[in-house]
């Protein structure tokens, strides 16, 4: 059963296991439907896997429709981009699809071969060829400007080699700076001389400025340009420049010294100039091929289709003319010229790019006219290499459906085999629960019962036989006595005994663990069979479940508490008029249930003393009297015998016997003539017919010496 506890709040519904009188005669008169609730045994789980696999069975149908769908999309959108893909014996397997690979080679000679096939295939090679030589003389006139074209004969083979030479390396450059030192050093012996031959016609300073130095070379390059008569009027009468008499002897003689020191280094300085100059005409033929090439780059570029490339020229040309303009400043300047690493780099990286590209130009170009001897004939050669590249391009274009394809197809495949696979497993599972229901829960089942039967000290006929029917989707147990059922055979106490043995091994089938009920599970039982109804229940709670008991039987009642005396709690339920009443945990035997009785005097007899006597009734008299007499029995169970003795306990506590050390017998006499004076005037025991009434001032008197004497209280 499920229990619900409706008590204003929300609380989860409870699995409870119930036994009561009317379960204890279904259990034995009825067949029992073999339903056990654990999973290891639960019948119904081979419907519930029946029913798992229709349902993957629909699923994995829906996902075999997709999967096919997919698959034969993905195989139109291969056919259609590579029709021959699913011919016979060209169609390549997943592993091969994985490690293709399409490199910038590929597409590079794929574009070539593609280009001198439509080149062939036209009628204008030659202005191709044409063009193509325009791009490369823009090439050729940078490596003109940067480099040297250097011819080595090859006697093996009887020819010229000609190999491009970089001209602007670190080498060059040290070759340079070691001329621009000459020239310092010439330049220096130069100012050496004049220092002392003029230092008394200029400042000193003046013969080290190269200012004055080209004001000076300027002054002897104006006057040999001069008639003689000219040339000795301007050197010995009047100033060049300013047309002014020349005032000393020494101011007629100044350019005459000039002109001797010149002429003294004019040898030495001269050669270094000239070759200075050589090398500043070079860089500056550099800058304008630069220029050029800036202009240029559109027409090179555009002849990239021929070899294959679809990129563009990315070099920093403007940064590279910065660095030649930097360069032959330094040169102009005659001052050393100093170039980093990242210059250096970027010249030789421009140069090698030319260099290369000069070579694809020539290859391209060669090839273009060799092409045009045998057309046709190239042309097919041509299409032979561009056959495997072009379907090796479309593979790695079509990757992704390809794969998608294999995937689709391998997924087709791995759904059918599991169709397969879910129809071998139902018919599996269909013999399996066929032989199941009929073996194995009644297998365990009997197991449990023949354990319980032993936990109940109960002996089972010889003949005794428990069996299954399968009737429709049902199988129940039945039990029998050879023909006759165990109802028709059984005692009343052995019908209660097997009910209880059929409902524990249920709940041990079922690995029950939770809350138990039971109401009044010991009636038609002898005290025997009550102690091991008591032990079986006290197991269970051992084991850790709730037990909720109802009895009537106050001995079964004992018997359950008395397996720890210092935990007696007990639930009293009270039938009202109009509803129950629950008291929960009173205290058996405790001196709390003293209290409660004398509470309930002390109760009554205030309201009897409310009332006028005459107008008191015997049974108010008598209740009074029942009160007493009950708290007195219970009085001398509490207070005389230390609940070492009990009216209901069936055993003696001998581990408490020492308590009677502290009992007061002396007061025995005394308690018997009260107690036999309360149940004479009370209802509790039957009375010989001239019993006299009870009257209320012997009932106060009587209370009064209860209180005095026998009141619940320790003293």
């Amino acid at each position: 059963m499920f229990l619900n506890w409706e008590s204003g709040e929300t609380n989860p519904t409870t699995d409870v296991k119930f036994f009561d009188n009317e379960i204890s005669k279904f259990l034995v008169e009825k067949d029992q439907i073999n339903r056990f609730e654990i999973s290891h045994l639960k019948s119904e789980y081979f419907s519930f896997l029946h029913q798992l696999y229709d349902e993957i069975a629909i699923n994995l149908q829906k996902k075999l429709e997709n999967a096919t769908s997919q698959e034969l999309t993905k195989k139109e959108i291969v056919e259609k981009s590579i029709p021959s893909f699913f011919e016979s014996g060209r169609m390549i397997s997943k592993e091969e699809i994985i490690g293709i690979s399409y490199s910038d080679t590929d597409r590079k000679l794929l574009a070539q071969t593609e280009n001198k096939i439509k080149v062939l295939e036209r009628s204008d090679v030659e202005p191709i060829i044409k063009n193509l030589g325009t791009a490369t003389k823009c090439v050729l006139a940078f490596l003109n400007a940067f480099g040297l074209l250097e011819i080595t004969s090859d006697k093996d083979r009887q020819k010229q080699i000609e190999a491009w030479k970089l001209k602007y390396s670190n080498e060059y450059f040290e070759e340079i700076n070691q001329k621009i030192e000459d020239y310092s050093s010439a330049k220096q012996a130069f100012e050496a001389s004049g220092s002392g031959k003029l230092s008394n016609l200029i400042p000193d300073h003046w013969i080290k400025q190269g200012t004055w130095n080209k004001f000076i070379e300027s002054s002897i390059e104006f006057l040999n340009s001069l008639e003689q008569e000219e040339k000795t009027k301007y050197t010995k009468k009047i100033c060049a420049y300013c047309h002014q008499s020349l005032q000393t002897q020494e101011a007629k003689h100044l350019i005459n010294i000039y002109q001797q020191m010149r002429e003294e280094h004019e040898t030495k300085l001269e050669s270094v100039e000239k070759e200075l100059q050589s090398v500043s005409d070079t860089l500056n033929s550099a800058i304008t091929e630069l220029n050029g090439l800036q202009k240029n780059k559109k027409i090179i570029e555009s002849e990239f289709k021929h070899l294959g490339r679809s990129d563009k020229i990315k070099l920093d040309l403007e940064k590279l003319k910065k660095v030649i303009i930097t360069i032959k400043t330094a040169v102009d300047n005659t001052e050393l010229i100093e170039i980093n690493l990242e210059d250096s780099l970027l010249i030789q990286e421009t140069w090698d790019y030319f260099e290369k590209l000069n070579d694809d130009f020539i290859k391209v170009t060669k090839s273009l006219t060799d092409s045009l001897e045998n057309r046709q004939q190239s042309t097919e050669v041509f299409r032979e290499q561009l056959s495997p590249l072009k379907h090796r391009r479309d593979l790695v274009v079509n990757k992704k459906n390809i794969l998608e394809y294999f995937k689709y197809e391998e997924l087709t495949k791995e759904i059918k085999d599991k169709l397969s696979d879910i129809s071998a497993i139902r018919q599996v599972t269909s013999r399996l629960a066929t032989k199941f229901s009929q073996e194995v829960p009644l297998a365990v089942f009997k197991k449990n019962l023949k354990k319980e039967y032993e936990n109940f000290d109960f002996v089972l006929p010889e003949v005794w036989e428990l069996r299954t029917s399968t009737r429709g989707e049902e199988t129940k147990r039945v039990y029998s006595l050879r023909d006759k059922k165990l109802s028709e055979i059984f005692s009343e106490g052995e019908r209660k005994i097997h009910a209880l043995a059929d409902f524990f091994a249920q709940c041990q089938t079922n690995e029950y663990k939770g809350v138990f009920i039971f109401d009044d599970p010991v009636n038609s039982l002898d005290d025997e069979n009550i102690e091991v109804v008591r032990k079986r229940i006290l197991n269970l709670v051992e084991d850790g479940n709730q037990v909720i008991v109802f009895t009537h039987n106050q001995f079964f009642l004992y018997s359950l508490i008395e397996h720890n005396y210092e935990k007696e709690k007990i639930n009293k339920l009270e039938r009202l008029t109009s509803s129950i009443y629950l008291e929960t945990e009173i205290q058996v035997g405790k001196e709390n249930e003293l209290k409660k009785v004398f509470d309930e005097m002390k109760k009554r007899m205030k309201g009897l003393s409310n009332k006028p006597e005459q107008d008191l009734s015997e049974y108010e008299l008598r209740e009074v009297y029942n009160l007493m007499s009950g708290y007195l029995e219970t009085y001398v169970e509490v207070k005389l015998f230390k609940e070492i003795v009990t009216r209901y306990r069936p055993n003696i506590r001998m581990h408490s016997l020492e308590r009677f050390k502290e009992v007061d017998f002396s007061i025995i006499d005394d308690l018997i003539d009260l107690y036999a004076q309360t149940s004479r005037k009370g209802s509790r025991h039957s009375q010989p017919l001239p019993a006299p009434a009870p009257k209320y001032p012997e009932l106060v008197k009587d209370f009064e010496h209860l209180k005095h004497k026998y009141l619940y209280k320790s003293k």
